[in-house]
């Protein structure tokens, strides 16, 4: 595969953005969610000692595991959003390994809550306007 530019593929690529709905979107998040739900269990479940930060940011992710369940199946994505940013707030220890894993989930969450959206209304509006 080269690396050169090729105008159909980024039009492609464009246009399959633009067809995200915001219901995908909403799914998603809450499959990053998901993901960092799992890896916080699985590292509490190491039985490392935790400090009072990690303890805290673990405690947050079960109470945003809590506010996820409790959302409707039908919530708007930006409920979905609203119920995952104090993950998206707080800084992610990257050591021991159990850590590190918990915050490569959390940039993946940030990315599906904060990054997909914006770049899926963005395509939809190039896509509106006929430039792709």
């Amino acid at each position: 595969m080269s690396g050169a530019y090729d105008p159909a593929t980024a039009a492609a690529s464009v246009r399959e953005l633009a067809a995200l709905s915001d219901v995908d979107l909403a799914d998603g998040v809450r499959a990053a969610a998901a993901a960092v739900v799992e890896l916080a269990a699985a590292w509490r479940r190491t039985g490392q000692p935790l400090g009072d930060y990690e303890g805290d940011a673990l405690k947050t992710v079960d109470d945003v595991a809590a506010v996820l369940n409790r959302l409707p199946a039908d919530s708007t994505l930006n409920m979905v959003v609203d119920a995952v940013t104090p993950i998206l707030h707080r800084w992610w220890p990257r050591w021991p390994f159990d850590a590190y894993a918990l915050a490569e989930a959390v940039e993946r969450l940030r990315m599906a809550a904060l990054h997909q959206p914006t770049l899926a209304r963005n395509a939809r509006r190039l896509v509106e306007a006929g430039l792709v």
